[in-house]
């Protein structure tokens, strides 16, 4: 069993993980271990996290929270790092930038509950509105 009780003073339970592994990661997996080096290259490119999620955040309704996208744009600086292939003579931060934006764009669309073609087509409705409301000249 993963979690067992443990009696503490009397009959107050706490759960503790068991001698048997199987807590977290889920499913026994390992979680990779970094370098000191590459723990160093993610912590020099994680400003670039930031001012991107900051750039994207400026767009959207203020009740997305920008760590949320700060979040969505760590994985995508992981997974850059990690798909990174120096041999194509790419920088390497042209090519995070290019994935941790798109990670965050990914986290956004799973948390939208409509497609993107109907937010295309509400915009081009919508845009057209922005003169609505005003006072203009009345041709009397």
């Amino acid at each position: 069993m993963g979690i067992e009780a443990a009696n503490v003073a009397g009959s107050h339970a706490t759960p503790r993980r068991s001698a048997q592994g199987d807590g977290y990661p889920p499913g026994g997996a390992q979680l990779p271990v970094l370098t000191g080096e590459q723990e160093r290259v993610l912590l020099e490119h994680l400003p670039i996290v930031r001012f991107l999620a900051r750039r994207i955040h400026e767009r959207l309704p203020q009740h997305v929270d920008i760590e949320d996208l700060v979040s969505a744009g760590v994985v995508g600086l992981m997974d850059a790092f990690s798909k990174f292939d120096p041999a194509k003579k790419v920088q390497f931060r042209s090519y995070a930038q290019f994935r941790i934006r798109g990670a965050i764009l990914d986290s956004l669309r799973t948390l939208d509950w409509s497609p993107r073609e109907l937010r295309r087509k509400g915009r081009a409705v919508g845009g057209d509105s922005s003169h609505y409301g005003q006072a203009g000249p009345r041709a009397e």
